[in-house]
């Protein structure tokens, strides 16, 4: 019988926790520039003085910065296990196999989207820990795809859960802000300082699924191990 799994708000809190302790390290605000900070400022450049190619920024964004988040998800992990050997001799293997991962995994979404959409939504969730699985159990890429499959029978609805509702709720106060900003003076929806913050704050957004879905994954592999 399979133990009682957190509820979706107790993965959001103790998502936060860990999002609030991963951004008073140094190693996390270094790992972001590096990785992410001078992509969000050229993004918010290229928005600013071409604010009619909204398309184009879009996709930007999704294949170069979907990209890099993906690198930088690498980073993020290893800072909240605590692992002091971050730029170590298995750095770039850990970044090409999550990489590697990432990219099989949204091939078989992008498949499955294509295909009927609700299959691309089951297989999304059903990948959603293999990068802690590659990082943290040195797993194979098949290996990893498989173990996810298993540990989101225990959760994975519920994570996934927790971060919609972190998405609406960032979405809600983003058009608010937007609302009021613009009654206010509708130049600055146009502005370099409105473009870039609305890049930071989304690549923030985006590291707080990461904290969230780490915790799922704890909680995951707590319940498989009790089992196995």
């Amino acid at each position: 019988m399979k133990t009682t799994t957190l509820s979706s708000l107790t993965f959001i809190n103790l998502g936060l926790k860990k999002f609030n302790n991963l951004i008073e390290k140094k190693s996390f605000w270094y790992s972001y520039i590096f990785f992410i900070g001078f992509f969000d400022l050229a993004l918010a450049l290229y928005e600013t003085k071409n604010p009619d190619n909204i398309m184009n920024a879009l996709k930007l964004n999704l294949y170069i910065g979907g990209n890099l988040i993906i690198l930088f998800t690498v980073f993020i992990l290893l800072i909240i296990r605590g692992n002091q050997e971050i730029l170590g001799k298995k750095l770039l293997n850990n970044l090409w196999r999550v990489w590697a991962a990432n990219f099989i995994a949204g091939f078989w979404i992008l498949l499955g989207t294509i295909c009927l959409v609700i299959p691309g939504i089951i297989l999304y969730i059903r990948y959603i820990y293999i990068n802690e699985i590659i990082l943290f159990e040195q797993s194979t890429i098949p290996k990893a795809l498989s173990k996810s499959r298993d540990l989101v029978k225990y959760n994975g609805g519920k994570v996934i859960k927790a971060c919609i509702i972190v998405f609406l709720i960032s979405l809600f106060i983003s058009f608010i802000a937007s609302l009021i900003l613009s009654l206010i003076d509708e130049s600055i929806m146009n502005s370099f300082l409105f473009n870039y913050l609305s890049s930071v704050i989304g690549s923030l957004i985006a590291v707080l699924f990461t904290t969230i879905v780490y915790t799922g994954y704890l909680d995951a592999e707590s319940q498989y191990t009790k089992e196995s």
